[in-house]
Protein backbone atom coordinates (compact mmCIF):
# COMPACT_ATOMS: atom_id res chain seq x y z
CA UNK A 1 0.00 0.00 0.00
CA UNK A 2 2.75 2.23 0.64
CA UNK A 3 3.96 1.32 -2.33
CA UNK A 4 0.88 2.66 -4.69
CA UNK A 5 1.02 5.61 -2.37
CA UNK A 6 4.53 7.00 -3.23
CA UNK A 7 3.97 5.81 -6.89
CA UNK A 8 0.97 8.30 -7.05
CA UNK A 9 2.41 10.84 -4.88
CA UNK A 10 5.63 10.57 -7.01
CA UNK A 11 3.18 11.48 -10.30
CA UNK A 12 1.42 14.28 -8.84
CA UNK A 13 4.70 15.93 -7.80
CA UNK A 14 6.34 14.90 -10.88
CA UNK A 15 3.14 16.50 -12.86
CA UNK A 16 3.54 19.65 -10.52
CA UNK A 17 6.90 19.91 -11.04
CA UNK A 18 6.62 20.04 -15.11
CA UNK A 19 3.72 22.41 -15.13
CA UNK A 20 5.67 24.69 -13.50
CA UNK A 21 9.01 24.42 -15.42
CA UNK A 22 10.69 27.10 -16.36
CA UNK A 23 9.69 28.65 -20.07
CA UNK A 24 6.32 26.20 -20.03
CA UNK A 25 4.32 28.86 -17.36
CA UNK A 26 0.96 28.96 -18.97
CA UNK A 27 0.23 32.48 -21.12
CA UNK A 28 -1.74 35.54 -19.45
CA UNK A 29 -4.29 36.14 -22.07
CA UNK A 30 -3.51 39.68 -22.89
CA UNK A 31 -5.24 42.41 -21.29
CA UNK A 32 -8.60 43.91 -23.37
CA UNK A 33 -7.86 46.64 -24.82
CA UNK A 34 -10.32 49.60 -24.32
CA UNK A 35 -10.87 52.64 -26.34
CA UNK A 36 -12.14 55.74 -24.69
CA UNK A 37 -16.01 56.34 -25.06
CA UNK A 38 -16.51 58.73 -27.94
CA UNK A 39 -19.86 60.39 -28.88
CA UNK A 40 -21.83 59.19 -31.77
CA UNK A 41 -21.21 61.50 -35.04
CA UNK A 42 -22.99 64.65 -35.08
CA UNK A 43 -25.63 63.59 -37.77
CA UNK A 44 -25.30 65.42 -40.91
CA UNK A 45 -28.63 68.10 -41.75
CA UNK A 46 -31.50 66.05 -44.23
CA UNK A 47 -32.81 68.61 -46.67
CA UNK A 48 -36.97 68.61 -47.10
CA UNK A 49 -38.01 69.67 -50.80
CA UNK A 50 -41.14 71.54 -51.25
CA UNK A 51 -42.56 72.42 -54.31
CA UNK A 52 -43.07 75.90 -54.92
CA UNK A 53 -46.55 77.67 -55.82
CA UNK A 54 -46.97 80.10 -59.49
CA UNK A 55 -48.87 83.06 -58.48
CA UNK A 56 -51.23 84.53 -60.95
CA UNK A 57 -48.55 86.75 -62.53
CA UNK A 58 -45.95 83.51 -63.05
CA UNK A 59 -49.06 80.92 -63.78
CA UNK A 60 -46.11 78.83 -66.11
CA UNK A 61 -43.43 78.90 -63.21
CA UNK A 62 -41.97 75.67 -61.60
CA UNK A 63 -39.50 75.26 -59.38
CA UNK A 64 -38.73 74.02 -55.77
CA UNK A 65 -36.84 74.67 -52.47
CA UNK A 66 -34.89 72.67 -50.51
CA UNK A 67 -35.07 73.26 -46.45
CA UNK A 68 -32.08 72.18 -44.25
CA UNK A 69 -31.97 73.13 -40.70
CA UNK A 70 -28.27 73.28 -39.44
CA UNK A 71 -27.05 72.06 -36.69
CA UNK A 72 -26.27 75.39 -34.94
CA UNK A 73 -29.36 76.21 -35.50
CA UNK A 74 -29.84 78.01 -38.68
CA UNK A 75 -31.85 77.10 -41.73
CA UNK A 76 -31.03 77.28 -45.19
CA UNK A 77 -32.92 78.20 -48.72
CA UNK A 78 -32.17 76.83 -51.50
CA UNK A 79 -34.33 78.15 -54.35
CA UNK A 80 -34.47 76.73 -57.88
CA UNK A 81 -37.08 78.24 -59.85
CA UNK A 82 -37.68 78.73 -63.84
CA UNK A 83 -40.09 80.42 -65.62
CA UNK A 84 -39.62 84.16 -64.12
CA UNK A 85 -38.72 87.32 -65.86
CA UNK A 86 -35.02 87.71 -66.21
CA UNK A 87 -33.66 90.48 -63.26
CA UNK A 88 -33.60 90.35 -59.95
CA UNK A 89 -36.06 89.95 -57.97
CA UNK A 90 -36.64 90.68 -54.16
CA UNK A 91 -37.89 87.53 -51.92
CA UNK A 92 -38.98 87.32 -48.45
CA UNK A 93 -40.48 85.27 -45.63
CA UNK A 94 -43.74 85.76 -45.07
CA UNK A 95 -45.71 85.04 -41.58
CA UNK A 96 -48.48 83.34 -43.52
CA UNK A 97 -48.78 80.09 -46.00
CA UNK A 98 -49.34 79.95 -49.09
CA UNK A 99 -52.13 81.92 -50.82
CA UNK A 100 -52.81 83.95 -47.71
CA UNK A 101 -51.81 87.42 -46.91
CA UNK A 102 -49.13 87.75 -44.21
CA UNK A 103 -46.60 90.26 -42.88
CA UNK A 104 -42.46 90.15 -43.97
CA UNK A 105 -41.25 87.67 -41.04
CA UNK A 106 -37.41 87.84 -42.16
CA UNK A 107 -36.64 90.47 -45.25
CA UNK A 108 -33.93 88.33 -47.50
CA UNK A 109 -33.73 91.49 -49.45
CA UNK A 110 -34.82 94.62 -48.41
CA UNK A 111 -38.29 95.79 -47.55
CA UNK A 112 -39.04 99.36 -46.66
CA UNK A 113 -37.44 100.30 -43.75
CA UNK A 114 -36.38 96.64 -42.50
CA UNK A 115 -32.89 95.53 -44.26
CA UNK A 116 -32.58 92.17 -45.66
CA UNK A 117 -29.89 89.54 -44.96
CA UNK A 118 -29.18 88.11 -48.55
CA UNK A 119 -29.47 89.01 -51.93
CA UNK A 120 -32.02 89.27 -54.41
CA UNK A 121 -32.89 86.29 -56.70
CA UNK A 122 -31.60 87.09 -60.22
CA UNK A 123 -33.14 85.21 -62.86
CA UNK A 124 -31.25 84.62 -66.21
CA UNK A 125 -32.82 85.43 -69.85
CA UNK A 126 -33.53 81.62 -69.78
CA UNK A 127 -36.48 82.23 -66.94
CA UNK A 128 -34.50 80.48 -64.36
CA UNK A 129 -32.85 81.35 -61.07
CA UNK A 130 -30.84 79.41 -58.44
CA UNK A 131 -30.56 81.31 -54.95
CA UNK A 132 -29.50 80.67 -51.45
CA UNK A 133 -29.75 82.08 -48.16
CA UNK A 134 -29.46 80.98 -44.55
CA UNK A 135 -31.20 82.45 -41.84
CA UNK A 136 -29.89 82.72 -38.79
CA UNK A 137 -32.30 81.14 -35.64
CA UNK A 138 -32.07 84.66 -33.75
CA UNK A 139 -34.02 85.82 -36.64
CA UNK A 140 -36.35 82.68 -37.28
CA UNK A 141 -35.72 79.84 -34.96
CA UNK A 142 -36.36 75.96 -36.50
CA UNK A 143 -39.06 75.59 -34.06
CA UNK A 144 -41.35 78.51 -35.50
CA UNK A 145 -40.25 77.10 -38.90
CA UNK A 146 -41.76 73.59 -37.76
CA UNK A 147 -45.51 75.48 -37.31
CA UNK A 148 -45.79 75.64 -40.98
CA UNK A 149 -47.12 79.19 -40.81
CA UNK A 150 -44.62 80.60 -43.04
CA UNK A 151 -43.49 80.94 -46.49
CA UNK A 152 -41.04 82.50 -48.91
CA UNK A 153 -42.41 84.77 -51.46
CA UNK A 154 -40.83 85.94 -54.68
CA UNK A 155 -41.86 89.12 -56.55
CA UNK A 156 -41.94 90.18 -59.46
CA UNK A 157 -39.97 93.51 -58.73
CA UNK A 158 -36.92 94.66 -56.97
CA UNK A 159 -36.62 96.25 -53.64
CA UNK A 160 -37.54 99.81 -55.08
CA UNK A 161 -40.52 98.10 -56.54
CA UNK A 162 -41.43 94.43 -55.14
CA UNK A 163 -44.71 94.10 -57.52
CA UNK A 164 -47.04 91.46 -56.42
CA UNK A 165 -46.04 87.71 -55.20
CA UNK A 166 -44.65 85.94 -58.85
CA UNK A 167 -44.08 82.15 -56.44
CA UNK A 168 -44.63 80.85 -53.09
CA UNK A 169 -42.49 78.41 -51.41
CA UNK A 170 -44.34 76.51 -48.29
CA UNK A 171 -41.94 76.31 -45.31
CA UNK A 172 -43.37 73.03 -44.32
CA UNK A 173 -42.33 71.25 -41.23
Amino acid sequence: MRTAFTRTASIVLALAFVACAPGDEAETPPAEETTPEMAPPAMAPVPRTVMIVPGADAPTATGEMRITENTDGSTELNLVVNGLTAGDHAWHIHSAPCGTDGPIAVPITSAGDQAGIGNPVTVGEDGSANATVTIPADRLSQDQIRTGQFSVHVHAGTVEEMGASVVCAPITP
